[in-house]
């Protein structure tokens, strides 16, 4: 589709003529409807300034409205090839169908996992496959999809505020007076009791930072004590970020369950994604495992718990506070 034809389409969907649409861009009344038409004949294309007014007036991002033109199966064959190189896909044949399949697992493409997640709950949600969908329905669908960027992060903006303004009061309230943690062995006893309470957690090291991954939905909902543990999590997290740690949030659909992901990048704190999942493993494993080697793993565990690995001079050793 020509940048010409998009132009056109989503202007259509806005039920806008063209002369309405070149007035909210910002063109003289007695000219308006010819430069749009101008435009989605493709004798002219918008300079970037009038593409970004073009996508305000009808309220979709402006990728939606980008040079990309695969007019052929050829052009597709190597935008597939191009995907193969950056993004690992795979073709695979099953049932007399051909799929185009992503690594689920593969950290460097979490990011577009989470909007194929995204984009197909959507489409389930528009478009059910058992059921006819009307024009109208399908419309709603293309717009949706013309504010596919905006759409997400509006909602991660509206998720992650909710959560802000459950735990901040909670965070900064008299009775939350605890020290700081000082060792590292504490911070994974209590993404420990994160797991042994039952709650979601995942704990992982990627490009030198320590990632620790909750469902949102089960952080809304917790019990008082897993609340309690939330926020002494956030305390400790607010504390690094205060001695100069550029620590970042990062929010992701996977599957229908969107959680949301703190990122310290502390290099030294990969033995708390090691010795967590070692943990996660062998209890995963209990039921294989004798009273001696039970008891094995958990002094072995005590002693990588109470390591003197301090925090703070950590901390200091990478960022020199």
């Amino acid at each position: 589709m020509t940048l010409g034809e998009k132009i056109r389409k989503y202007r259509i969907l806005r039920k806008k003529t063209q002369k309405q649409l070149g007035e909210e861009v910002g063109f003289k009344s007695n000219t308006a409807d010819v430069r749009i038409n101008q435009y989605e004949s493709n004798k002219m294309a918008p300079k970037s300034a009038i593409r970004s007014n073009i996508s305000n007036a009808l309220d979709i991002d402006i990728e939606a409205i980008s040079d990309v033109n695969i007019s052929s199966f050829e052009d597709l064959m190597f935008v597939l090839f191009e995907l193969e190189e950056k993004y690992g896909i795979e073709i695979e044949k099953k049932d007399n169908k051909t799929y185009i399949v992503f690594d689920d697992n593969n950290k460097d493409i979490e990011t577009l996992i989470s909007y194929l997640n995204i984009w197909n709950n959507h489409k389930n949600n528009y478009l059910p496959s058992n059921t006819a969908s009307s024009s109208e329905q399908l419309d709603k669908y293309n717009l949706w999809k013309a504010r596919f960027v905006t759409n997400i992060k509006e909602f991660y903006h509206s998720k992650a505020k909710e959560l802000d303004d459950f735990y901040n009061p909670l965070l900064n309230s008299e009775t939350n007076k605890e020290p700081y943690f000082q060792k590292v062995g504490e911070l994974i006893s209590l993404l420990v009791d994160f797991f042994d309470s039952g709650t979601y957690i995942s704990v992982t090291y990627h490009l030198s930072a320590l990632e620790i991954t909750f469902a949102v939905s089960e952080l809304q909902t917790a019990t008082k004590t897993v609340q309690s543990m939330f926020i002494r999590f956030l305390k400790e997290y607010n504390h690094y970020i205060s001695l100069g740690v550029p620590c970042s949030i990062d929010m992701q659909m996977k599957n229908k369950q969107l959680t949301i992901t703190y990122c310290i990048p502390i290099p030294s704190f990969s033995i708390v994604s090691s010795s967590f999942n070692e943990y996660i493993d062998f209890k995963n494993n209990n039921e294989n495992n004798d009273e001696l080697s039970i008891e094995m793993f958990n002094k072995s565990f005590q002693i990588t718990l109470d390591e003197p690995l301090y925090i703070e001079e950590e901390i200091k050793r990478y960022y020199k506070v």
